[in-house]
Formats: C-alpha cells, sequence, structure tokens
C-alpha cells in the first residue's frame, strides 16, 4: 500500500498507514491512498493528545482494477486492464495514453530494466520504487481528454492515419522545395529531417496549418535529405509516422564560356548558333536579363549581342548569361552600273558583310586605333562614361566591336605597354569587359566572389592582377573603397565592376569599382573580320587576284567584260560572291555649223549680254540628217557631265555672246557616248544700244488756239542730232525715223517729222523712234519720247483787298496764308510777292511782312510760277470780255474790335500723373465748337456767313496767322505745359477781307484723376449679418457714387453697409474739375458650411481593403462658399474625397475658406481587426467589428465561429467585443470565422487569429 500526499511525500508499510498530527497546521492538505485486493480500512487513533484538536476526513473511492476494457472488442484478449499493457486494445500502450513516456516501446514507463541501485546515477527507479525519467511528474493525473470519466487508456480514440504522404521532390540550388501531407484525427504533428524533428527558422517555414514544409535552399548541402511526419491524436497519442520522402538539390549550371565573335555566310538560326557554341544545353537570349529563350528557328541578327545561359535536367538556368557578338556575312557585289561604255569605272561595293577595320575606323573618327595584335584592333574612347553607358554604346559600333577583355597574359601585356608608349596610361581609368555577378556571390554574400568576364570566363587565379599594395590606399583589391576614404565606406559588395586605373601607383594592374562612382574610358576590341581578297577574270581571260585590295569596295575601268570575284573571311569563315561587268565601244563625233541671231533683248543696256533664241533641236536635225543610231547632246561648258545637257525642246537663249556650246554624241543602242566633244558658236549681233531720250516740252502760248488749251506743234526733227549723239555714230550709221504708233516704228510704217497736239491729247503725245544699224541691219524700234505742252498756273482771283486791325496802325501779314485764295493749286507753285506792278521789288519776309508806321494803304503784286515746268503768270483775263489785269493784294488798316462781354472759358483734362512721368494732355475738338458758341453769342456781327474765326496758341501767331490750330482733330498739350491759352482770330472774308477782332478765349488746364484705394475683392458671409465697405486713402475731396450689379445704391458716402453679394462700384468726382475715378470690388458671398451625415457616402467592405469617404459636392449641396475638408482633425484639403481610411468611427470637418465657419459630422467606417492577443496586458484583449457602436449600426448580429462552425459567441455591437473564450474557457491560438448582419442590411463573413 502506498500513502502519497499532494506534496509528494510518500512510503511503504505492509499493512498500514501512520500519519502524525501537526498542531501548527494552516488549512487541511489531501491525501491520496491507492491500494489493491483491500478487503476492510480501519481508522484508529495510536496516541492520545488531550490539548489540541485535529480533523481527518476521508473520501473512498473504489475501482475495478481487474476490468478488461477490450474483451468483447475485436482483436481484445482477456487479460485484465491492470494486467495488460493495451487495455483499449487500439494498439497503443497504455503508459503513452495514460499521458507518461516509454522511451524504449517496451509498454512500461521510462527505459527497462526497471532497478534502483543507489550507487548508481542512471537508476530507473528511486529508493521508494518509484520509476523515475525526466519530465515525470506523480502529481499528474492520469489523461482523460474529453473529461468523460474514461481514461484515455481505456477507451479507444480515432487512430491518426495519412491521406498524402510527402512525396520525393528536385529542385536546384537557391529554390524552395515543398512538401505537403493531409492526415485525419491528427492533433499532434511534427516535421522530421533524417528522423529529427525540425522547426520554423530561416531555411525550414511550417504553414500554420502544419501541412506544408516550406525548405529554402542556397547550394547544394540539403541534397538527400529525407523529410517525413510525425502525427498523433488527443485520445491516441502514439505516433504514426509518414514514408520518408528524400530532396533532390541540383547545382545550378555554369554560364557557358563563349567566344566573343561568331560568324555565319548568308544566314543562321538560333539553332546554328548553339552548333557553333557545341552545347545543347544551353538558352540563347537577346537580352542580358528577363525575357524569353529564342526559338531554334528564329535567325539570327548580324551585330547583334547575344546571350547565353546553361540549363540543368529540371530546366534551371545559370545564374548569369556569357555575351558574344554574331555576324552574319552576306557579301553580295552591288555595281553602280553592270554595264559601262569603255573608259568608264565602275563603282563594286560588296553589301551584307561586316566592316574591315579601316572602315571601322574610317566610321568611328572619335575612336583612336592603338594596337593590333593577334588579329583583333584595339581602340581608344576619349569619352568619359560609367559601365553602362560605355557597354551600351560598343553596342552600337556593329559586328566585331566588343569591351576588352583579357584572354592572356601576353595579350594584357601588349594592350597595357601600347598604352603606355601612346601615354594614355596619363588618361585615368579604362573599364574592363568584367563583372560581377550579385547571384554568383554565395549565401552568406562573399563580396569578392562572382567575377566573370562578359564572354561567361571566370578569373584565372594564376594571373593574379587584383591590385594589392599595403603601401598605398588600394588595398586587397577587389574591395569597395580605399581606407580612410570617410564616412560611407564599407565593404558591402557594391563595386561590380573591373577596371584599368592607370596610376602611378598601380600600373598594369586593375581594381573593383561602382558603376557611377568610377566613370572611365573604354578600351574598344574590333575583329571578327580577318581578310578580303578580290579578282578579276577579263573576257576569255584568266582569273587573277587584284593585290592590295582588302577593303569591301572596288572601283575599277575595264577595258573589256570582266568578271570580278570578292572573297571575305570571317572568324575564319570564308564567303564569296561575282559579278560580271559588261564594256562597250565609244562612238564618234560629227561636224556642226556656227549659228548667227540678232540680240532679242530691248532693254537697251550695254553691260549686259546679247541674247536670243536658237533652236537647238533644228541644229540636232541638220546635224544627223545622214546618220542614224546617234543622237546629239548639248552643252554649256565642255567639263559638264554627261546627265548635265541643254533641254531641247525650248529654244535656248544665250548667256554670253558669243557663246561656244559642246556637244556629245549617243550611241542609241549602247547608251555610250563620244569621249571627246564637238562645239560650235552662237552669235548674237547687236541691236542698236537703248538711248534715254528727254520728252519735248514747251510752255502753252497762243500760236495755236489760246495758252490754255493745250495745243502746239513741235518739230520732231530737232531731237536727231540728240538721237545721233546719244548712238554715238555718224549720220551714215543709223536710219532715224519717227512714228505715231509702235506698231508702225516696228514694221517701218508712216514716218513723220512733226506733230501738233490735239485737245484729244491732253497736252502730251508719245513719239515712237525706229533706229536701224546700217551695218548689221539689226533694228530698235523701242526708243520714245513725250511732246509735252506745259500749262500755265490758273488764278483764281484778281485781286483780294484786305482791311487789317491793328492797335498800332501798322499793317502786318503772313502774305502765305493767302496763296490757297489765289491758285487751287497752291501746294505745287511758288508765289513771289512784290511792291511794284514792274515786279521789280520783292518783298523780303512774306510770312511777316509789315509796312512803316504811317502808312494806312499799300498794293501787293504777285507772281505764280509753276514748280515742274517753271511756267509762270503774273496776270490773267478774268471775264470772257475784260482786259488782262495783274495779281495783286491790296491792304488798308482798320481798328481791332473785340466783344466786351466775352469772358475766356476754362477746360480741364483728367491725366493719370500716378507714374510720376510727364503726361500729355488731350482736349477734345468739341471744345472748339463751345468758344465759338460763346464768340457768337457775345458779338451778333460774328454770327455772319462770311466770318471766318481761326485760333491760335499765342497771340503772335493771331496777328501773323500762322499755327492755325486744327479745330477737327483733339489738341495736346505736351509737357512740361500743365496750361495752354487759345487766342482767336476773327474776319470777315466777304467781298474783303476786313479783320473784325483778336481775342484770348480759353485757358486748357491738365488735372489729375481722384485717387483713392479700394480692396479689389472681399468676402460677405450670409450668416453673419450685414458688412461694410470702404473707400481709404483719398486724395481730394470728392463726392461719390455707387452701383451694386449695375443697379444704383441711394448711399453716398465713402463707406456703405452692404447685404449681400455682388460686383460694387464706385465713381469718385473731383468737385473741381470734374475729374472722375471708377474702381470694383467684386464681394463673394459665402456661407457656414450646410453639412450633415446625408452629405456623406462611405465606401466600405470593399474587398481590397481600400475604405474611402466621399462628401457631396453637388452644386450648392454645402452651400455658396468655397471648403476645404479634414479627416479627424487632420490638415484640410480640397478634395473631398478620402482614401485607405482604416475603419472605426471617424469625424469628417467641412471649413469654408474664407472663415465663415466650421462644421463637423462623425461617420462609421465598418471594418474588422485580422487578429487580436487576450493576454490580459490591455491592448487587443478584444476582438470587435470596428465601426460599430451605440449609434452607428446598433442594431447589427455579430457572430463567433471555431473552424468547425461551432458558434462560440454572439456579441454585441455596442460591447467590448468578444475575450476568446468559450464558457469562460479560454479558447486556443488558431483562425476564427465570424458572420456579420449590420443594421442597414448588409452581411459579411471573415476570419480572423487569435495569438496567444
Amino acid at each position: 500500500m502506498c500513502i502519497r500526499d499532494r506534496s509528494g511525500i510518500a512510503y511503504y508499510t505492509s499493512n498500514s498507514i501512520l500519519g502524525k498530527f501537526n498542531p501548527s497546521v494552516s488549512g487541511a492538505s489531501d491525501i491520496t491512498v491507492v491500494g489493491s485486493k483491500i478487503s476492510d480500512i480501519t481508522i484508529s487513533h495510536k496516541l492520545n493528545n488531550l490539548t489540541d484538536d485535529g480533523k481527518l476526513t476521508f473520501l473512498i473511492s473504489f475501482f475495478d482494477l481487474p476490468l478488461n476494457t477490450d474483451s468483447s472488442m475485436t482483436g481484445g484478449d482477456s487479460i485484465p486492464d491492470y494486467l495488460d499493457n493495451d487495455s483499449d486494445g487500439d494498439g497503443c500502450f497504455d503508459v503513452i495514453e495514460a499521458g507518461y513516456e516509454d522511451m524504449d516501446n517496451d509498454g512500461l514507463a521510462g527505459v527497462s530494466p526497471i532497478f534502483y541501485n543507489p550507487s548508481s546515477a542512471t537508476s530507473s527507479a528511486d529508493e521508494r520504487g518509484r520509476v523515475v525519467y525526466s519530465g515525470y511528474d506523480y502529481t499528474q493525473a492520469v489523461r482523460d481528454f474529453n473529461n468523460n470519466a474514461v481514461f484515455d487508456f481505456q477507451e479507444p480514440g480515432p487512430i491518426p492515419e495519412f491521406s498524402l504522404e510527402p512525396k520525393a521532390t528536385s529542385i536546384s540550388e537557391g529554390e524552395v522545395a515543398a512538401f505537403t501531407v493531409a492526415f485525419n484525427n491528427a492533433n499532434n504533428i511534427q516535421w522530421l529531417m533524417d528522423g529529427v524533428p525540425i522547426s520554423n527558422d530561416a531555411i525550414f517555414n511550417i504553414s500554420s496549418d502544419v501541412t506544408t514544409l516550406n525548405v529554402k535552399t542556397s547550394d547544394t548541402s540539403l541534397d538527400g535529405k529525407k523529410f517525413s511526419v510525425l502525427i498523433s491524436g488527443n485520445m491516441y497519442l502514439c505516433t504514426s509516422s509518414s514514408v520518408e520522402a528524400t530532396l533532390t538539390v541540383l547545382a545550378l549550371p555554369t554560364a557557358p564560356i563563349l567566344d566573343k565573335l561568331y560568324a555565319f555566310c548568308d544566314i543562321g538560326d538560333v539553332g546554328d548558333l548553339k552548333a557553333l557554341i557545341g552545347q545543347t544545353d544551353i538558352n540563347i537570349y537577346d537580352n542580358e536579363t528577363g525575357g524569353s529563350p529564342l526559338n531554334n528557328n528564329v535567325l539570327l541578327s548580324s551585330g547583334a549581342n547575344y546571350y547565353v545561359s546553361a540549363f540543368n535536367s529540371l530546366g534551371d538556368e545559370s545564374l548569369l548569361r556569357s555575351k558574344t557578338n554574331v555576324i552574319i556575312s552576306s557579301p553580295e557585289i552591288v555595281a553602280d552600273n553592270n554595264a559601262v561604255c569603255m573608259g568608264e569605272s565602275v563603282v563594286l561595293k560588296v553589301n551584307g558583310v561586316p566592316q574591315t577595320v579601316s572602315e571601322f575606323e574610317a566610321d568611328n573618327p572619335a575612336l583612336t586605333r592603338f594596337l593590333e595584335y593577334s588579329g583583333s584592333a584595339y581602340f581608344y574612347d576619349p569619352t568619359v562614361q560609367n559601365w553602362n553607358d560605355a557597354d551600351a554604346f560598343i553596342s552600337t559600333l556593329g559586328p566585331g566591336a566588343t569591351m576588352y577583355q583579357i584572354n592572356t597574359i601576353a595579350e594584357h601585356e601588349a594592350v597595357w605597354d601600347a598604352l603606355v608608349a601612346n601615354n594614355y596610361n596619363t588618361s585615368g581609368r579604362f573599364w574592363l569587359g568584367l563583372k560581377q555577378y550579385p547571384g554568383l556571390k554565395g549565401n552568406p554574400e562573399e563580396v569578392d566572389k562572382g567575377w566573370r568576364w562578359l564572354d561567361g570566363r571566370g578569373l584565372d587565379p594564376t594571373w593574379d592582377l587584383w591590385y594589392d599594395n599595403p603601401a598605398t590606399s588600394y588595398q586587397d583589391e577587389p574591395n569597395d573603397s580605399p581606407p580612410g576614404c570617410g564616412e560611407g565606406c564599407s565593404e558591402d559588395g557594391d563595386e561590380d565592376y573591373g577596371q584599368f586605373n592607370y596610376n602611378p601607383q598601380m600600373g598594369k594592374f586593375f581594381n573593383d569599382i561602382g558603376e557611377n562612382n568610377g566613370n572611365s574610358r573604354a578600351v574598344v576590341e574590333f575583329s571578327g573580320l580577318s581578310g578580303v581578297n578580290w579578282y578579276r577574270q577579263p573576257l576569255g581571260g584568266a582569273k587573277s587576284l587584284i593585290p592590295g585590295m582588302v577593303s569591301n569596295s572596288l572601283v575599277e575601268t575595264p577595258a573589256v567584260t570582266t568578271t570580278y570575284f570578292y572573297e571575305v573571311t570571317v572568324n575564319g569563315l570564308v564567303c564569296e560572291d561575282s559579278i560580271t561587268i559588261t564594256v562597250n565601244e565609244l562612238p564618234l563625233l560629227i561636224p556642226a555649223d556656227d549659228i548667227t541671231a540678232c540680240d532679242n533683248n530691248l532693254d537697251g543696256d550695254s553691260s549686259d549680254t546679247n541674247e536670243a533664241d536658237f533652236d537647238l533641236m533644228q541644229q540636232r536635225a541638220a546635224m544627223l540628217l545622214s546618220v542614224s543610231d546617234r543622237n546629239v547632246f548639248f552643252y554649256e561648258s565642255n567639263t559638264a557631265s554627261v546627265a548635265d545637257s541643254i533641254p531641247t525642246g525650248t529654244p535656248f537663249t544665250n548667256t554670253a555672246n558669243p557663246q561656244r556650246l559642246y556637244f556629245r554624241v549617243l550611241n542609241t543602242d549602247t547608251g555610250c557616248v563620244s569621249n571627246s566633244l564637238g562645239s560650235f558658236d552662237l552669235i548674237v549681233e547687236d541691236l542698236p544700244p537703248e538711248i534715254t531720250i528727254a520728252d519735248l516740252h514747251d510752255c502753252d502760248d497762243d500760236t495755236v488756239g489760246n495758252d490754255k488749251d493745250g495745243e502746239h506743234t513741235f518739230d520732231l526733227t530737232s531731237k536727231t542730232a540728240e538721237i545721233q549723239t546719244a548712238l554715238g555714230g555718224s549720220a551714215s550709221s543709223f536710219a532715224i525715223s519717227y512714228h505715231i504708233l509702235l506698231k508702225d516704228a516696228k514694221n517701218d510704217n508712216a514716218a513723220i517729222t512733226s506733230y501738233t497736239t490735239l485737245p484729244t491729247d491732253g497736252s502730251e503725245k508719245e513719239i515712237f523712234v525706229r533706229i536701224k544699224d546700217n551695218l548689221t541691219g539689226c533694228v530698235r524700234y523701242d526708243n520714245s519720247f513725250k511732246v509735252i505742252v506745259d500749262k500755265l498756273p490758273t488764278p483764281l482771283i484778281s485781286t483780294i483787298e484786305i482791311e487789317q486791325c491793328e492797335s498800332d496802325g501798322q499793317i502786318k501779314y503772313n502774305l502765305n496764308t493767302l496763296v490757297d485764295r489765289y491758285s487751287a493749286n497752291a501746294a505745287n507753285e511758288t508765289f513771289e510777292f512784290y511792291l511794284d506792278a514792274a515786279l521789280t521789288n520783292p518783298v523780303v519776309d512774306a510770312e511777316t511782312f509789315f509796312v512803316p508806321v504811317g502808312i494806312s494803304s499799300q498794293n501787293v503784286y504777285i507772281k505764280i510760277i509753276d514748280n515742274n515746268s517753271l511756267c509762270a503768270r503774273f496776270d490773267d483775263v478774268f471775264t470772257a470780255v475784260g482786259p488782262r489785269e495783274p495779281i495783286k493784294i491790296s491792304f488798308t488798316v482798320g481798328t481791332n474790335d473785340t466783344p466786351a462781354a466775352f469772358t475766356p472759358l476754362t477746360f480741364y483734362d483728367c491725366v493719370d500723373e500716378s507714374s510720376g512721368t510727364p503726361v500729355t494732355g488731350t482736349f477734345e475738338a468739341s471744345i472748339f465748337n463751345d468758344i465759338r458758341a460763346d464768340l457768337l453769342a457775345a458779338d451778333p456781327d460774328y454770327n455772319m456767313p462770311t466770318v471766318e474765326i481761326n485760333f491760335y496758341k499765342s497771340e503772335l501767331d493771331a496777328i501773323f496767322q500762322r499755327n492755325v490750330i486744327d479745330v477737327t482733330q483733339p489738341l495736346l498739350v505736351n509737357p512740361p505745359l500743365k496750361t495752354q491759352e487759345i487766342w482767336a482770330g476773327v474776319q470777315d472774308v466777304g467781298v474783303k477781307i476786313e479783320c473784325l477782332g483778336r481775342i484770348k478765349v480759353a485757358d486748357l488746364i491738365l488735372t489729375p484723376f481722384p485717387t483713392f484705394d479700394l480692396p479689389s475683392t472681399q468676402v460677405f458671409c450670409t450668416n453673419l449679418g450685414n458688412d461694410v465697405i470702404t473707400v481709404t486713402n483719398e486724395g481730394g475731396i470728392y463726392t461719390y457714387a455707387w452701383t451694386i450689379d449695375g443697379n444704383p445704391i441711394t448711399q453716398l458716402t465713402k463707406e456703405i453697409t452692404i447685404d449681400s453679394g455682388g460686383t460694387y462700384t464706385v465713381t469718385a468726382t473731383d468737385n473741381l474739375s470734374g475729374c472722375e475715378t471708377v474702381q470694383t470690388i467684386v464681394v463673394n458671398e459665402s456661407e457656414f458650411p450646410l453639412f450633415e451625415l446625408d452629405d456623406l457616402t462611405v465606401f466600405d467592405l470593399t474587398g481590397d481593403g481600400r475604405n474611402r469617404i466621399e462628401v457631396l459636392t453637388d452644386t450648392g449641396a454645402l452651400g455658396v462658399g468655397d471648403y476645404d475638408f479634414s479627416l479627424d482633425g487632420g490638415n484640410f484639403q480640397d478634395s473631398p474625397i478620402f482614401e485607405d481610411i482604416p475603419p472605426g468611427i471617424h469625424y469628417i470637418s467641412v471649413r469654408d475658406k474664407n472663415g465663415c465657419g466650421i462644421q463637423s459630422v462623425a461617420v462609421s467606417v465598418i471594418g474588422y481587426p485580422l487578429y487580436f492577443t487576450p493576454n490580459g496586458n490591455g491592448q487587443d484583449d478584444n476582438w470587435q467589428v470596428l465601426g460599430v457602436n451605440g449609434v452607428f449600426q446598433s442594431q447589427s448580429l455579430i457572430y463567433i465561429f471555431d473552424r468547425h462552425g461551432r458558434l462560440l459567441a454572439q456579441i454585441a455591437p455596442d460591447g467590448s467585443g468578444w475575450d476568446g473564450t468559450y464558457n469562460s474557457t479560454p479558447m486556443p491560438a488558431d483562425d476564427y470565422w465570424f458572420r456579420v448582419v449590420l443594421e442597414d442590411g448588409r452581411t459579411f463573413t471573415g476570419h480572423f487569429s487569435l495569438i496567444r
């Protein structure tokens, strides 16, 4: 029998249990007694203790240990449970199902055999006979997982079993392998690798439902590993093991090593390129990264770069692609002419072949060739650029051009020596075709690994070309930056490009550098075209090599028909083509005569070349009269090309005199043209020269008719001597005749010697002159002159009487003001004034004419001279039967009478002087109407129709009647004047000119516009009552008038009260000058936002998690203001849309930008958290639908389910949410589902995680 209390105190007796009272104990202790085959129990008190009380309470339970649970089960036995290792017959030992461990799987707890040895530390039992092992606890109750009062070892549980076991998987290094299982009745799962348990770490990732294991590889170290799964149930603790699945990890292949160049004749496809490379397990691309492999039948492009990767049996490719260049050599000889004439050259060019080194050099003058080595040419590019730009530039250079890659140490030595010899090593750095590929740096990354040449080769470690000198700042290349370079330097693998660094320290060695940190120059290697040969084979002759021709073009002058052959060797591949050139004989020349003609150019310019039109078609016909199969082409130069012949469809006009033309003879069958040129001359005889013949003028007189009818007789022969002199010849050299009509002069008809003008001639007539050169017979007939009868001036009046009013009695007058009264053509005439009728005493100054004081009368005589013809008149017959009268002015002296009742007027012009610049005033012409009206009102005598009133800017101008103001135009008052006097001169111009007076009539004054300040805009808040508009900073005393939207306002002060928005206009008027200034202020109405919950639209539960809130802003929806918007007190924005809003209760505020107020409204956005952590720390302890409370969606229904669909809870919308329990029992960490029926009728479901 064993007695055991909860503290683990136990000992054995044969048949009794002794207990000792502890009078000081606090509380009670439980004691469990377990026995077998007990017939009765006697309780007795062995010792008396009369001073202390004690209490012993027994709870006696009896168990039917002889029970045989599996006696009635299929495959059961007859062994009672207390002796049976598997009481429920489910194949799982009782000791395991009871909750203990059986490490050696023999049905007994712990490890057999069970023994106790006080001197052994490995005893499996203690001194009391109890089995002991790590983790065993004698206070642990026997398992009854489902709490049904039946121990698990006496109750068969569902046996876990696999429905899907892990399968063998093959991947390439760097990929992730996935193993998946499926099972039934299992609650406990353990993944194993090679029988060892594994858990989540950087390599292994087990899914949340434990059914999938993802294995991340970085190399092949996991190749051959076996993965399996152990499963057990909550009521069946024995484990079931899956099969072991083997993981195969294949190494990624290495990119192939390629030639820099592959060549093809005529055509090549991707399959051909693979064949040349010699590998089948490769893919070919047209880009360095990305894209899809090219199919084998894709045609290759000459000059294109191709990128080649290798792949393994899984189809996984190498981490990098090697680079090569393809040349398609498709030689095709093209001639500029397949048939030539003897002596002509033919240009043969070969298309479809790569450039030679010389052609490459000529096409790229910016590059300098500095070395030829082992079939390649090396070029220096002076452009400083980053590596990728250099690589892209070289790709544009065409076939055969690559960035320099070191193939051998000997090559490197040669390149280095050539660079030094050309002094390029002082220019800085040079890029290499060497890159570091991140995927080849390993895992974990090793920053000095992964270097490859562009053709796929790795670095030969025997070269040892990385620079390493501890005495310099570049130590142990490759690295990132030299020591001591400052903040930011680190060995982080960012420098992925190789370069020469030709400084005095590094010499021929190289270092690594970042793409943009080491801008360098490129060394371009050009290779591929190794040889060109040309051959010729004359008709009937042998084929022979053309020595020295190594380019892709050839110029030949074959003497006979010849076949040419071209062979090109590209990268060891020979491609060829041929062409035959036919040679034809040249035709012989034909005789040609000169052609003579008269000049057809009547311009008369002796410096011009004589010109005539020559019919070359007629010349050709004459030359080919007895010749067939020939044609003739004419040329202006003996150096003109065959194609530059003169067109013969129209007459040819010579450009020189004489002009020699040349011709070639064409064989119309072969197209060959004579080798030499024939010639003939075009001779153009001179016309008599064009001369200028002066018109023959004479003033009208009364020898024929009268001196006003334009009739007069002219002797034309008086011009003959003048014409002969102009021609420069004698009287016998030219025949001269005169003709009325041009056609008569041309045809030598109706010659005349004199001409009398007719009334129909209009006082002038053109006479045509025919001139014939008696030596050449050439005639000019277009010379002419006019006979012109010049009119005498026509006076309008004989005498004008003038009474001049002067206060001093002296006659003063501007005689020039009268010329328009004497002649209608005064602007084209000259007037001379004299004090005597014989015209011998001239007036010295007609503008300021005066006579001495005391002389009360004076006659002034006038002579009128036409400015063009100089014909003059000083008298005329002014009546039909009257005598000739002199033209004169008769002066007498009167008095200056002015109206005493007239007061000079004052006029103001409003000007803007705000800029400080002097301003010109402008007075409208209408002011003179006002002055005239006042003058007429002041003196009725001025109102006569013959009274003339003129205005002047000064009294002196009025006296001499000069500078009359043009009253039809505005009058300008220019700076610095600000005031201008106006004078009037009044005279009666009726029978005689009678002075009625001179008077000052007006003052013109410039005055500034009113000035004041008024803002251009103002805001009126309709919700805040009336407002005011105020004028400030007035520059004077003004009256004000206001309008709103064009309608007058009764308020006439500078400040007005307003009760609405609109366009307000104020007019300020200067009380003295009447000048007005108008300004406008636009008052914009605004108001407090009329914003309610109904003005919001919420877009939640959208499925993509992107909730948004929109404020309805349709016209007038919020009011007339200009509004912006804010979410939860954040910054205001112009957009009424808020996006990516987290679920919950939010506040939207609408603010009038003009300060009329802010309105805020609460709004609900429905959502839910994806997880919660009910661990009692006050954070995320409850799960609740967000955006619901006692106000929003308060009648919503929210249900919580476990993954099996069991309803766990229904939570209130306004409550704290679900606390993660079911019937007060905490639920395990897992995914849980919910269903929500919102008050607005929407329903949605989802799931979240409980995390402990």
